[in-house]
């Protein structure tokens, strides 16, 4: 999605793995934490935790948000 929407990636790192992407955003000093009190908007990343093991297993771009839901592109996963 990164790649069709012509990011820069001179500017903004590409990377398939989620928990080198956020060691790389980290990095930048861009990436935050769900608990820095940043509140996510759409087109920002999110990462997800599924199985709670405390690394990030799959990556969206958000959408939409509501008091109830964040809605990211893609909204499933296999």
């Amino acid at each position: 999605c990164i790649d069709y929407a012509k990011v820069d990636t001179e500017l903004f790192p590409l990377e398939a793995s989620c928990t080198r992407w956020i060691e790389l955003l980290t990095e930048m000093n861009i990436y935050k934490a769900a608990d820095s009190g940043y509140a996510a908007k759409p087109g920002d990343l999110v990462f997800f935790d599924w199985n709670g093991d405390g690394e990030a297993e799959h990556v969206g771009i958000v959408k939409e948000i509501n008091t109830q839901k964040l809605k990211t592109i893609p909204d499933s996963c296999g």
